[in-house]
């Protein structure tokens, strides 16, 4: 493992922002440790619009079912979604709903 406070180290930490199996868990408590380090490691962001931008993205259900940072990346910057968005942001399906 880096060393903490290593560059390597914060990378990591600021990972956990975007890991979509901990999306429930920040959507109940803001990774807020995770955010100050990430900012440490990457001052050119805006703290409190990141912070908003992954509260929104952490309480939406179409971004608990995200594979991958690229959909969200688009997402945060206003990009037009691609196909990955919508074959990578498909909600889970539900075996026993049956389409007419």
């Amino acid at each position: 493992m880096p060393k903490r406070g290593s560059p390597s180290h914060q990378h990591l930490i600021s990972a956990t922002l975007l890991h979509r199996e901990l999306f429930p868990q920040h959507s109940v408590k803001f990774p807020d440790t995770a955010l100050e380090t990430t900012v440490e490691a990457y001052p050119m962001l805006n703290k409190a619009k990141l912070k908003t931008e992954l509260s929104l993205i952490y309480e939406n259900s179409e971004f608990k079912a995200c594979s991958g940072a690229v959909p969200l990346y688009q997402f945060l910057h206003g990009e037009q979604p691609s196909e990955h968005f919508h074959r990578d942001c498909q909600p889970p399906q539900d075996p026993h709903h049956h389409h007419p």
